[in-house]
């Protein structure tokens, strides 16, 4: 009787000490989860690493160190922890969506697509999750999944701007540019300072050979930021096609100024000094091009210039 009541004892204090020691790990955990919301994550990782140490089958330790270190963009530390996470708690959703946060970033695109697929099935409703799982397909030129999917971000957040925005450059991307003119309308009548939108709206409109309303867009983008090299490009490039050949040759020399490993700049500036009969400049501009690795200068180089 004696033995069995110590046994008893010895079973009854272990569980008392091992439920002190989590209790102790909670509380410990707690104040790392507050450094990380007051957004002192080095100060956070060094609670939560103790708390592992403490209770090394606490699966909430590993899955609020992965999420500290999904914000600090160190994406190995996070597949670590929460790959641990969801093997001590695979009730824990949120870490599989980290976690495929992360295998996207690395480029690991399988296991993203399944951790992002299983996020969304368990939280079908979620755009940020939507739209996440629609960036994935469009970087595997899965283009018909993307939009499906940058539609049900937007049918749960019609406000959701990125997920309208990546939306109407893949429409425009299919030929499907009314379309994409629409999404960008929205996002230009809601902001209409936003330079990126304006930029967007430039490039459909060029695709669309509406050149003097792209021309209106690149010079507001240009106004808004006028370090995008991209915009005095592709303006000068609408200049260019509609015979404005001194403004074409102004926005591709501030694309130059901009951005001097621009190749193309170089070929277009090329391509007027040769309208100029100005050879030796085309030549030079052309040989400038072909050494930023544009390919088409190559052919006016050995046909218009003499040292090739």
């Amino acid at each position: 009787m004696k033995s069995k009541l110590q046994i008893l004892f010895l079973t009854l204090f272990l569980a008392t000490a091992g439920y002190a020691q989590t209790r102790e790990a909670q509380e410990y955990l707690h104040q790392g989860v507050i450094l990380a919301k007051e957004n002192r994550l080095e100060e956070a990782l060094k609670i939560f690493d103790s708390v592992k140490i403490m209770d090394p089958l606490y699966a909430e330790a590993y899955f609020n160190s992965g999420l500290t270190n999904n914000k600090l963009e160190r994406h190995r530390p996070t597949l670590r922890d929460m790959s641990i996470a969801v093997y001590l708690d695979n009730t824990l959703q949120e870490a599989y969506y980290v976690r495929g946060l992360s295998y996207y970033a690395l480029n690991v695109t399988d296991s993203a697509m399944i951790d992002l697929r299983r996020a969304v099935g368990s939280d079908p409703a979620n755009p940020e999750k939507l739209y996440s799982l629609a960036k994935l397909y469009e970087s595997l030129e899965d283009d018909d999944d993307a939009l499906e999917y940058y539609a049900k971000t937007l049918e749960f957040d019609s406000t959701y701007s990125n997920a309208r925005y990546n939306r109407a450059l893949l429409l425009a991307k299919k030929g499907a540019t009314s379309d994409a003119l629409l999404d960008l309308n929205k996002l230009i009548e809601k902001d209409s300072l936003d330079a990126q939108y304006l930029f967007g709206r430039g490039a459909v409109y060029a695709q669309m050979n509406s050149f003097y309303n792209a021309i209106l867009d690149f010079t507001k983008s240009i106004q808004l930021n006028p370090e995008d090299y991209q915009s005095w490009f592709n303006r000068g490039l609408c200049y260019y096609f509609t015979r404005q050949y001194v403004k074409a040759q102004t926005d591709f020399e501030e694309t130059i100024r901009l951005e001097n490993n621009y190749g193309l700049a170089f070929y277009y500036l090329g391509l007027l000094y040769m309208d100029k009969n100005n050879f030796e400049k085309a030549c030079e501009s052309w040989h400038a091009a072909k050494s930023r690795d544009n390919s088409e200068s190559e052919d006016y180089i050995i046909k218009y210039c003499k040292s090739n």
